[in-house]
C-alpha cells in the first residue's frame, strides 16, 4: 500500500510568524512519502539523538620524552658547535568516538523499502532527524592515532633559534604502540530495507541535519546553506549513494558510510570540516568504495577514512584556497588517491596500506607540504 502525507507550517503574509514547529512522523509498514516544509526559527523533525549516541572528534598533542646533548648547525652562515640542546617530538593524535546508535530513538522513521522523503526548511536553528530503512540498531567504533608530529631541537642559552627538523614517523608509531587503539562493535542485521530516498534541504544558520538510512540501494541528498550547520550522515549496506552540499562558513559535516558505498561531498567557504569514514566495521568485508571531495574557501580541513582488505577504494580530493589541510587513510589493494590544491600553505598528509595502490598529488601555490606513508 502507498501512502502521501504532506506537512507545512510556513510564514503567512500579514500573520504572526511561525516558530517552534515540531514534526512527529513514523511509518512502520508500506511505501510511503512524506513532503515536508517549514519556515520559521527553531523547527524540528524528530526527536535528538540521545547523548550516548552522539559522535565527536577530538584532537590534542603528546609530548614524546626529551633527549639533551650537543649539536652542530650554522647562524648567518657560519658554523656554530658544541650547542647545548633538547630534542623532543610534538606528536599530533585525534581520537573519533561513534558510540551506540540505536534507531529507535524518536527519530522520524520510515521503516521498509522504497520509501520517499523530501524536506526542506527555511530558518534558523532547526533540527532533523530522520531514520529510514530497517529497525535494528547500529552501532560502531571508537578510535585513536597519531596523524602528524614535529622533531624540534630546543637550544639553550640564546645561542640560536629552535630548529624544526619535520615529521617524526618514529615517535608516532611509538604514540600509537602506547595510546592508540581502534575497538569495533557489533552492529546487528542490517537487511531487507532497500531503495529509500531522503532529500533534505536546509536554509540558514545553526541548523542540524541526522539522516540514518539502514539497508541496500538508499539515496540520500543534502543541502545546507547558510553558516554553522551540522550534518551527521549514517548509510549502512550495499551501494548506497550520498550527495551532501554546505554552503556558507564554519560548518561541519560527518558522514560514516558501512559496506561498499559512493559519497559526493562539497563545502563552499571558510574554516569548514569534514570528517568521512567509508568501510565495513570489522574492515574485511568492503570494497570499491568511492568517496568525492570538493572544497572552495580557506582553513578547511578533512579527514577521510577508507578501510576494506578486498581494496577498490578511490579518494578523490579538490580543493580551491589557501591554509587547507587533507589527512587521508586508505588499506586495500589497488586504491588510489588523487588531490589536487590550488592555494598556498596547503597540507596533504596520507597513510595506505597493503599493495597495488597509487596517489597523484598535485599543489599549485606556495608553502604546500605533502606527507606520504606507504606500507
Amino acid at each position: 500500500m502507498s501512502k502521501t502525507l504532506y506537512v507545512a507550517a510556513a510564514l503567512a503574509l500579514g500573520a504572526a510568524p511561525a516558530f517552534a514547529n515540531s514534526v512527529t512522523y513514523s511509518s512502520q509498514e508500506g511505501v510511503n512519502s512524506l513532503y515536508l516544509q517549514l519556515q520559521g526559527t527553531g523547527n524540528s523533525v524528530g526527536s535528538e539523538a540521545p547523548a550516548n549516541s552522539s559522535a565527536a572528534q577530538t584532537t590534542g598533542t603528546w609530548q614524546s620524552e626529551k633527549s639533551k646533548g650537543f649539536g652542530n648547525t650554522t647562524m648567518d652562515g657560519r658554523p656554530v658547535t658544541d650547542l647545548r640542546y633538547f630534542a623532543y617530538t610534538n606528536v599530533t593524535w585525534a581520537q573519533t568516538a561513534t558510540s551506540s546508535y540505536p534507531t529507535d530513538y524518536s527519530a522520524a522513521k520510515q521503516v521498509g523499502d522504497n520509501n520517499r522523503v523530501n524536506a526542506i526548511q527555511h530558518g534558523n536553528r532547526n533540527a532533523l532527524n530522520f531514520s529510514q530503512g530497517s529497525d535494528t540498531v547500529f552501532e560502531e567504533t571508537i578510535s585513536r592515532a597519531a596523524i602528524d608530529s614535529d622533531r624540534v631541537m630546543d637550544f639553550k642559552h640564546g645561542q640560536a633559534d629552535d630548529i624544526s627538523l619535520g615529521r617524526d614517523l618514529a615517535a608516532e608509531a611509538a604514540y600509537d604502540r602506547q595510546f592508540g587503539f581502534t575497538q569495533t562493535f557489533s552492529r546487528g542485521a542490517v537487511t531487507t530495507a532497500t531503495g529509500n530516498l531522503l532529500d533534505v534541504d536546509q536554509y540558514g544558520d545553526d541548523n542540524g541535519a541526522v539522516i540514518n538510512q539502514l539497508g541496500d540501494y538508499n539515496v540520500a541528498d543534502l543541502y545546507q546553506s547558510g553558516g554553522n550547520n551540522q550534518a551527521d550522515v549514517l548509510q549502512a549496506g550495499d551501494s548506497s549513494y550520498l550527495e551532501a552540499n554546505q554552503i556558507g562558513v564554519g560548518n561541519g559535516m560527518l558522514v560514516r558510510q558501512y559496506s561498499t558505498n559512493t559519497a559526493m561531498l562539497n563545502q563552499w567557504g571558510n574554516d569548514n570540516f569534514m570528517e568521512v569514514y567509508q568501510g565495513d566495521v570489522n574492515g574485511t568485508t568492503a570494497n570499491a568504495s568511492s568517496v568525492e571531495v570538493t572544497t572552495d574557501g580557506n582553513e578547511n580541513t578533512i579527514h577521510i577514512t577508507q578501510n576494506g582488505d578486498f581494496g577498490g577504494n578511490s579518494i578523490i580530493v579538490n580543493q580551491n584556497g589557501d591554509g587547507n589541510e587533507v589527512f587521508s587513510t586508505q588499506s586495500g589493494r589497488n586504491s588510489g588517491i588523487t588531490l589536487l590544491q590550488d592555494g598556498s600553505n596547503n597540507m596533504f598528509n596520507a597513510v595506505q596500506t597493503s599493495n597495488m595502490r597509487q596517489v597523484a598529488v598535485a599543489m599549485y601555490g606556495t608553502g604546500g607540504n605533502v606527507y606520504l606513508t606507504q606500507r
